[in-house]
């Protein structure tokens, strides 16, 4: 478990990013998410 403070502006962001998936995942998943794709594209997962 990995566990972060995150500011107003990035929650914020979080939850409309999570608002546009088909799904609506929560903040942990939503961040789970964007932390794969982020690995992925990097070639590190």
């Amino acid at each position: 478990m990995v566990g972060f403070r995150a500011g107003k502006e990035i929650t914020d962001a979080l939850d409309e990013a999570a608002r546009l998936e088909t799904d609506q995942p929560n903040r942990s998943e939503m961040i789970r998410r964007i932390v794969t794709a982020y690995l992925k594209e990097r070639g590190l997962l």
